[in-house]
């Protein structure tokens, strides 16, 4: 999964209004999840390449916040339970995450970084979820 800038615009501006009425700082993270491919492991070099592209990404968000503290952080793992250590680790007053929208069978077979995060976090999350749609559905 790659994390595009546009999908977490809404996510992105909340935070960053929610930053300048406190004068917070914005930890902005992206966990690259461990990939299963059966019986032989992902190369280290494609975790290297996605951590890359992930920093590239937020380093290029951080410009809109000017005059906010910011810090980036890219790591590889579980990506509920490392966003959940780094914001205990770092004592954050709040958590807001854009999510994918997944419903139905794809949410109970993909599981649900956002619920995890909500229903474990020391602090409040606000999970943002995608744009709605413009497109009319094929008949």
């Amino acid at each position: 999964m790659q994390l595009e800038e546009g999908e977490s615009d809404s996510a992105v501006k909340l935070a960053r209004e929610l930053a300048k009425r406190d004068n917070a700082k914005i930890i902005l993270i992206h966990v690259v999840p461990m990939l299963a491919t059966g019986d032989a492991p992902m190369p280290v070099e494609y975790y290297k390449r996605k951590e890359l592209e992930a920093r590239k990404t937020l380093e290029r968000m951080t410009r809109r916040f000017v005059s906010l503290k910011t810090e980036v952080v890219v790591e590889c793992g579980e990506p509920a339970e490392l966003i959940l250590r780094i914001a205990r680790e770092s004592d954050v007053a709040a958590i807001v995450m854009a999510t994918h929208g997944r419903r139905g069978l794809k949410h109970l077979l993909l599981g649900s970084v956002a619920e995890r995060v909500v229903r474990e976090a020391h602090c409040p999350v606000i999970a943002m979820p995608p744009p709605a749609s413009t497109e009319k559905p094929a008949h």
